[in-house]
């Protein structure tokens, strides 16, 4: 293995990691928002209809 591929892996791998930490945040701070926060802002001044239909109903319900 070069030391090209390792840098590789190593990239890809810290990117993944990356991702799949942000994704739990976003999942965290959609629990901890109130759910008055939650239904004020997902409007339509701030959002646009497509955005608010891929919302998932449950950020919305918890």
């Amino acid at each position: 293995m070069t030391l090209f591929d390792r840098m590789l892996d190593v990239g890809v791998l810290a990117t993944l990691f990356g991702l799949m930490l942000s994704l739990v945040f976003i999942f965290v701070m959609h629990i901890l928002i109130p759910r008055d926060v939650l239904k004020a802002y997902f409007k339509e001044p701030y959002f646009n209809v497509g955005e608010i239909a891929m919302l998932p109903v449950f950020l919305l319900v918890t």
